[in-house]
């Protein structure tokens, strides 16, 4: 027997029903003639081909009636009605405001107290938001136009993540669901490069003043301290970053090696510029000797011209990584800091060290453009940032050490 256009919207919404939390959040693609969607929802292509003939009235009635669990009617009712957009749209702009009453659906949904969890649905509903305005964005600036709906987006969430604050949200479910929405707004940050929006996601968060880690999930904490980590990176708070990162790596799955490399790299850069070094072994297991090692030993090594030629030699990986200018300028200043360290063990003066010996094993470790009072300013400067304690006497031009100590640890500096 030959299937009336009704039965498929039928199919649809009895599949919808039968799927799992996880499976759901698959059910409602922007892309429904994605490869990725087929295998879960097959029914989808013969759903598009017959969806503009059946009447938006007979769409809700068997939504309301065959909807289970009877709460995601709304939402059903919604991607319906976009399916009949996507189904004959030319120009992706048609598709946002359909795509933005599912999302306003699931939002409502949220933040009841249904007794299945919406989360999954949640997440892959922010991601599609984010990724559509994205598209369309790109799809208008590549015809020299205009176009808003990455603000339109941004504005969405916060006003969402305001919605879910720990002061309003009444469930469990809704708090769990306030920082999807905060990682999908720093996904849209990251990827428009507004880190100034960023920022000001931090201060509202802050305002909060709550504990992501009682009441979230632990794919979405992964995800928050990764991009908190990046963010802190971007600014140049190594401290915060590395701290961050950390937190990113530890929640990370070994099953998810393509991830846990891309938080050990920002992870790294962050720690390099603390003068914590990875071991070959953690370098070989995720492919990145190549990259950092020469890097490293070079740094250890207090070679600057060899410091300088791996910098270059990989410098496209660290442009990509945004890390390139960070690495040169902070680990400049760690060798910096190891060549006094190291010319103090070898004199016979301590605690008093002159410059011209201090000359003398900068010129060795090839820094051939250094004159005396260069090196005095330089140690002045280093003495005012903590890495060297102690002072400049200037006639005759030498550093008075401080007995105890007078290399703190690089790490214990960036944290002062």
């Amino acid at each position: 027997m030959r299937s009336s256009p009704s039965d498929f919207v039928l199919a649809y919404i009895r599949s919808v029903g039968s799927a799992s939390s996880g499976a759901l959040a698959q059910a409602f693609p922007v892309h429904p003639t994605a490869d990725s969607v087929l295998p879960v929802l097959p029914v989808l292509p013969a759903l598009l081909q017959v969806i503009q003939t059946i009447p938006i009235a007979d769409i809700e009635s068997m939504a309301s009636r065959y909807s289970q669990p009877r709460c995601l009617s709304p939402v059903i009712v919604a991607y319906l009605k976009y399916l009949r957009i996507y189904s004959s749209f030319t120009n992706p702009l048609t598709l946002f405001e359909p795509f933005l009453k599912v999302y306003d659906a699931v939002f409502a949904i949220l933040q009841n107290d249904e007794p299945f969890s919406i989360l999954p649905l949640w997440r892959l509903v922010c991601k599609n938001l984010v990724s559509l305005a994205l598209e369309i964005d790109e799809y208008w600036r590549a015809r020299n136009q205009a176009s808003t709906k990455t603000s339109d987006v941004q504005a969405k969430l916060n006003a969402s993540i305001r919605n879910l604050a720990p002061d309003r949200a009444e469930t469990a479910e809704a708090r769990a669901g306030l920082l999807v929405a905060v990682n999908s707004a720093y996904s849209l940050y990251f990827q428009m490069d507004e880190l100034t929006l960023a920022e000001k996601m931090q201060n509202l968060l802050l305002n909060f003043n709550i504990d992501f880690r009682s009441f979230s999930r632990p794919q979405e904490l992964l995800m928050y301290h990764y991009y908190t980590g990046k963010y802190a990176l971007l600014k140049h708070d190594c401290l915060k970053a590395a701290r961050q990162l950390s937190e990113a790596y530890s929640c990370c799955p070994s099953s998810a090696p393509r991830s846990k490399r891309r938080i050990l790299i920002s992870l790294i850069i962050a720690k390099l510029c603390l003068g914590v070094f990875p071991t070959t072994a953690l370098l070989a297991h995720f492919g990145l000797v190549e990259v950092f090692d020469g890097l490293i030993g070079s740094v250890l090594q207090n070679n600057y011209m060899g410091f300088l030629e791996h910098l270059e030699m990989q410098r496209e990986f660290l442009i990509r990584h945004e890390a390139y200018s960070l690495l040169k300028f902070r680990l400049t200043t760690v060798i910096y800091r190891n060549v006094i360290r190291k010319t103090s063990l070898l004199v016979d003066s301590f605690p008093v060290l002159h410059l011209s010996s201090v000359l003398v094993a900068f010129e060795l470790a090839g820094f051939s453009d250094f004159t005396i009072d260069d090196m005095e300013s330089l140690c002045v400067g280093l003495i005012d940032q903590g890495f060297i304690r102690g002072y400049m006497i200037h006639n005759p031009q030498r550093i008075a050490l401080s007995k105890t100590n007078p290399f703190p640890p690089i790490s214990s500096v960036m944290n002062a």
